[in-house]
């Protein structure tokens, strides 16, 4: 259907991942499939607001989809209608007044400390130099899988006492910096005395993504995999972006304020609503470190 071919081509030039470029491909499919059964054929110009609207009620009644998967389909037909707009198929966006649906916000999954040693001891024995500066960076420094996969070798600044990591700006995130500690350091140094060089001049050298694979650079999907193998092999539900969460637990826990996480992470305040309060063994510790005694 060309329709749908040009709205792939459309998400190609966007700044969102493979996944979530998949995922709304597959969304639309299921909506012009639901278009198709209405009108007995599909039209762009059947994209009509009752029609989006009566796909929600599909979804919710019908299919009984979940919160979350009928709000990310929603989105995804927002994308679909910007699509078609651009294209010149409609002049209006149908899909611009269909609300979401609430759901409970749950805190994200992160590791225990047990975990987070059982991971490590397990990276550290397999000893795969690049693994473990992935491991190291997602962990010490909760960076998403795509800010990972683009990071450029001109972007990390490492000397023996201090080290930063440059995240680029894109069009879904602000630029930052972020310091190194030195387990961070040491892990990207190791790794970069065994990396393979692909470039033929410094210059070149320079431009190169941080991590490569056994042919090219790594991807998202890459990085993905070997976070995942590790965690299948001690039972544990392990993705970068858990990582993530696990950074950004730890750092709450320390008592970090929450304008200085949003620096280091990207996230807005209102997204770290969701991370809740502190541990209660981390509130009790807190409560003691204050305690005057004779």
């Amino acid at each position: 259907m060309e329709v749908l071919k040009g709205f792939e081509k459309y998400l190609q030039e966007k700044d969102i991942s493979r996944k979530t470029k998949k995922d709304y491909i597959t969304d639309i499919k299921l909506f012009i499939g639901f278009i198709n059964k209405a009108n007995e054929g599909f039209k762009p110009e059947y994209v009509t607001e009752l029609m989006t609207i009566g796909y929600k009620k599909y979804m919710i009644h019908e299919k009984v989809y979940k919160a979350s998967t009928i709000n990310r389909k929603i989105t995804s037909l927002e994308w679909f209608c910007k699509y078609l707009i651009q294209g010149g198929y409609i002049k209006e966006n149908p899909a611009e007044g269909l609300e979401t649906i609430p759901q409970q916000q749950i805190a994200p999954k992160s590791l225990k400390r047990v975990e987070v040693i059982r991971l490590f001891n397990l990276v550290f024995a397999v000893n795969n130099k690049r693994d473990i500066c992935i491991f190291s960076i997602l962990y010490n420094t909760g960076i998403r899988n795509g800010e990972l996969a683009k990071l450029k070798l001109k972007n990390i600044e490492i000397n023996e006492r201090s080290g930063v990591i440059h995240i680029e700006n894109s069009k879904r995130y602000k630029s930052r910096t972020i310091s190194l500690n030195k387990d961070v350091r040491k892990a990207i140094s190791e790794y970069l005395k065994t990396r393979p060089k692909i470039a033929r001049s410094q210059k070149e050298y320079l431009e190169e993504p941080l991590l490569v694979g056994e042919r090219c650079y790594m991807t998202t999907s890459g990085i993905y995999r070997v976070v995942r193998k590790y965690g299948d092999m001690i039972n544990i539900n392990l993705t970068p972006h858990t990582l993530r969460h696990t950074f950004i637990r730890n750092l709450l826990d320390q008592r970090t304020d929450h304008v200085t996480i949003s620096e280091i992470t990207g996230d807005s305040l209102e997204m770290l609503k969701i991370y809740g309060k502190p541990h209660r063994e981390h509130i009790e510790r807190a409560v003691e470190s204050i305690e005057i005694t004779n």
